[in-house]
Order: C-alpha cells, then sequence, then structure tokens
C-alpha cells in the first residue's frame, strides 16, 4: 500500500507538474515579449507623452488579447505609476495608481525592483481589481541594462485552480506550496485568498503543516521539503 501511495505521488507530481509548465510557459512567454516591445520600450522613456501612451495602449491590447486573463500591467520604477489594461468587456479600459512602498499589498513591486533579475511568480491580492491573482512578473530594462519597471499579467485563483491542480481522481487532492510551505494554489480558494491578503506577514499565512494533524508527520513533511530545497 505504501508503494502504491508513493506510485500516485509520483505521477500525480508529475501531472501536474507538465500542467504548470503549460500555462506558464505560454504566460510567461507574452510576459517577456511585452517587456521588450520597442514601442512600450519608447513610451517607458516619454512616459508623459500622451501620443506615446496612446501607441502603446494600443499595442499592449494586442499582447492582452493572448493572455488568459486578458488583461496586461506596466508598473514604472520612475514615477511608481502602476497601469493595467482591463478586459475588453470592462467598463474602464485603463486603470491607474500609484505605488507606494509603505503599503504592503504593493511590496511586490519594490521587491522585484531589487531582487529579481528576470522573472518570478507572485501571488498576491491586488487592491485596483478587488481578487486574488497569480501574477506573472516579468523585470523591464532600458537599452543598458539598467531595470525601469515590471511588467505582465495576471491569472485569477478559480482559473488557475481548475487549469492546473484540480482532478477528477477520487482521493487525490493536489496542491501547491512555497519554500515556506505556505499554499499557493489548493482546491479550496479560500486557503489561496487569505494567503494573497498578507503578501508581508508570513506568521499569517497558512501553511501545509497547519493541516497536518500529527505534529510528527508535520516535522517528517518539513525534513523532507527541506531535503527536496536542497536537492538531497
Amino acid at each position: 500500500l505504501k508503494e502504491f501511495a508513493k506510485r500516485t505521488a509520483v505521477k500525480q507530481a508529475l501531472l501536474l507538474s507538465g500542467r504548470l509548465d503549460s500555462v506558464v510557459n505560454r504566460e510567461l512567454a507574452l510576459s517577456q515579449a511585452l517587456s521588450t516591445d520597442p514601442t512600450i520600450q519608447d513610451w517607458v522613456r516619454h512616459e508623459q507623452d500622451p501620443a506615446r501612451m496612446e501607441k502603446a495602449m494600443r499595442q499592449i491590447d494586442n499582447y492582452k488579447k493572448h493572455f488568459h486573463s486578458n488583461d496586461a500591467f506596466v508598473a514604472l520604477k520612475s514615477s511608481r505609476n502602476y497601469y493595467i489594461r482591463m478586459p475588453l468587456d470592462s467598463k474602464e479600459r485603463l486603470k491607474t495608481s500609484r505605488l507606494d512602498p509603505t503599503n504592503p499589498f504593493d511590496a511586490w513591486f519594490f521587491r522585484a525592483m531589487e531582487t529579481v533579475a528576470d522573472h518570478e511568480l507572485n501571488m498576491d491580492y491586488e487592491p485596483v481589481l478587488g481578487k486574488a491573482k497569480i501574477w506573472f512578473n516579468v523585470i523591464m530594462r532600458d537599452q543598458d541594462g539598467v531595470k525601469v519597471g515590471v511588467t505582465g499579467t495576471g491569472i485569477e485563483v478559480t482559473d488557475f485552480i481548475k487549469a492546473v491542480i484540480s482532478t477528477d481522481e477520487t482521493g487525490i487532492q493536489s496542491q501547491i506550496i512555497d519554500r515556506q510551505g505556505a499554499i499557493v494554489a489548493h482546491p479550496d480558494k479560500s486557503l489561496v485568498e487569505h494567503n494573497a491578503k498578507y503578501p508581508t506577514d508570513p506568521s499569517r499565512r497558512i501553511t501545509i503543516f497547519d493541516r497536518v494533524k500529527d505534529p510528527a508527520d508535520a516535522e517528517k513533511l518539513h525534513q523532507a521539503l527541506d531535503r527536496l530545497d536542497r536537492g538531497v
């Protein structure tokens, strides 16, 4: 029975990995293309130019129609302005806000500017949209390789769960966790949405260890994840 459970877990992990790669690679490739697009780069250098901005928004529309959620964002370092281009059926086609380093919900941007070299996936609650999403954040660089902003898109938690971890097999439940064990994707989206609201307070996030009843089993899980993280 133990060997059967092990084989089933490995099979499910490989299936989950394949689904995740399929979703991530598509969204990431589009986000990377957006970050280096000449029209977008020209606007970034002249952000206050209305003609360049209008041209850039049209170009963003060409990208966002291919994204899963039909939206795309650009966040700029120089002005701290955050632009998100909304789906065609939205009342507001463009929403903007000012990124604030003291706002926990904006911490992702300032962290990315400091620590992210190319891209990251980030689960976060977006106050502008009022939704929790899995975000694809790609670093924008100028012609000299200097970071000038972040661009990308987000997939709503419900859609991400359906696309990646949903299964019809009885007795099997998949979930995705980060390096600290915090739940990133789970069939119960309330767990994901809860964690998304505490981007800078890991102590308030629900972890996989919290959901293990036996402390001894939780410790074994800690050790297993530590070995996986170290590649042992």
